[in-house]
């Protein structure tokens, strides 16, 4: 008996985590035991924390992505859930960095461990834009051609014309891909009791052409080699409190080879905490009015927090070792 890992993809800001959580919290725990490991590829846990506000049983993998920095540390703790037997079934959210080819390779040949769902979340709201961009259009497409389950997010920011328009872009270009909405995935994603036409699509019982394509991949080390640019990640701490317009002028400055901010900042005009979330844009700064999450609870009462990942440029990442 193997035990079974659904892998969720997807480049920064496609939603990752908030639909794991969306998940997390329809899904009849009593029936399954379900352990999240989050790959975030700064050194703060950003991601973590809040999938950790929601379950306990969560697992945190930082400062690198798992395609290439943290290779030790996952077969570890891989290891450690297959040999437990304590969960019948591991959701893994990969950093938004990640190679999905090398590490679909890497967690296919896992002892005890089958990937039996994956899922690449796409924001189809700027996913166009994104594969043009100069700094990481490559990797997006590199994403994309090696994706089989698409899933559609933020689709509310586009009018219909917009969204069909979209759909149809990745379905020409991307003729091997399966597009699916966020109201056709359901808990069963997570929990592998898949039924009807998204079975055959989703469990992982690969056949055809998707068999021939990923044992290519395997068999294959030149093309497993993870090929992602050079990022990097930054952290802001500050314990004076700014206001909502400062942060978003200082967000609009930010140079165009920051691809991600992330964190939880306090206001001057608020007692609350708030998330910031940042792609280039598109920023927002809301209230946070859940549980704040354990693991930033010490920094986040003192201190702003947030992460940054940028393609390492030169002079401009000068910019990022500025104050907020």
């Amino acid at each position: 008996m193997t035990l079974p890992l659904t892998l969720i993809s997807g480049y920064l800001g496609a939603g990752k985590t908030t639909f794991i959580n969306g998940l997390l919290g329809s899904a009849n725990r009593e029936h399954a035991r379900i352990v999240v490991l989050v790959n975030d590829f700064g050194d703060v846990a950003i991601d973590a924390a809040l999938i950790s506000s929601i379950t306990t049983d969560m697992i945190s993998l930082i400062n690198g992505c798992a395609c290439c920095l943290v290779n030790d540390d996952l077969e570890r703790q891989l290891s450690n859930l297959v040999e437990a037997g304590q969960y019948d079934q591991v959701v893994f959210e990969a950093s938004g960095v990640a190679d999905s080819a090398k590490l679909l390779r890497q967690l296919r040949h896992f002892p005890g461990l089958t990937v039996s769902t994956h899922l690449t979340l796409v924001d189809l709201s700027v996913i166009q834009r994104q594969v043009r961009d100069k700094f990481v259009g490559e990797h997006i497409q590199r994403q994309l051609m090696f994706a089989r389950d698409i899933v559609e997010t933020k689709a509310d920011l586009l009018d219909e014309r917009q969204q069909a328009l979209v759909r149809q872009w990745l379905v020409l270009g991307y003729p091997a891909v399966e597009l699916h909405t966020m109201a056709a995935i359901s808990t069963g994603v997570v929990l592998g009791e898949l039924t009807g036409e998204l079975t055959g699509e989703l469990t992982g019982e690969l056949t055809g052409e998707l068999t021939n394509e990923l044992k290519a991949v395997t068999e294959d080390s030149s093309t497993v080699k993870a090929t992602h640019p050079d990022f990097k990640s930054y952290r802001f701490r500050g314990s004076q409190r700014q206001t909502k317009d400062h942060l978003m002028a200082w967000l609009d400055k930010l140079p165009p080879n920051v691809q991600r901010v992330k964190g939880f900042v306090w206001l001057l005009d608020d007692p609350r905490p708030h998330l910031l979330n940042y792609t280039p844009g598109c920023a927002s700064i809301s209230a946070y009015d859940g549980v704040l999450p354990a693991i930033l609870e010490d920094s986040v009462l003192a201190n702003s927090d947030l992460v940054a990942i940028a393609v390492h440029n030169g002079g401009q990442d000068k910019q990022l070792q500025q104050p907020f």
